[in-house]
């Protein structure tokens, strides 16, 4: 019975650190977006939003950085850049992923919760007496003699 409670305790565990990490991919794709179309439209670079996102953006960028090249719009303001593309691409493909390993560890709780719930069942039942619906033989030759 505790070894099942610990195994749920560090179920829960595990599930509350995914979803910290969830919540992380979830904020970088976000920050990633914003980036995007700020430089898409050729944002004030100098702006203390824009900076503030370009500053985040490129250290969730690091891994990415120099895989495709920047595509420059008319102006040379606006700038399309296939690497945050990619980079929204694969953390989406994270946080995919992490969902699918929550969802799990949520039915893999429950599944461990109902055997738990079962066999407190169980064990109340066997130890309580029951009246048997089938009567025993001292119970059938008593009602004969009647």
């Amino acid at each position: 019975m505790a070894d099942r409670d610990a195994e749920i305790g560090g179920l829960r565990l595990a599930k509350g650190l995914i979803w910290f990490v969830y919540a992380v991919v979830v904020a970088a794709e976000i920050i990633l977006a914003i980036a995007f179309l700020l430089l898409l439209l050729g944002a004030n670079p100098t702006a203390p939003f824009a900076e503030w996102i370009y500053r985040a953006a490129n250290h969730i960028m690091q891994p990415f950085r120099g895989i495709f090249g920047n595509v420059q719009g008319d102006n040379h303001d606006s700038v399309l850049d296939l690497s945050i593309l990619f980079a929204m691409f694969i953390y989406g493909l994270i946080a995919l992923l992490v969902d699918a390993l929550v969802n799990w560890l949520d039915s893999k709780i429950r599944s461990l919760k109902t055997k738990q719930f079962y066999e407190e069942l169980h064990t109340e039942q066997s130890m309580t007496p029951q009246a048997s619906s089938n009567p025993s033989q001292a119970q059938q030759t008593q009602m004969r003699q009647q």
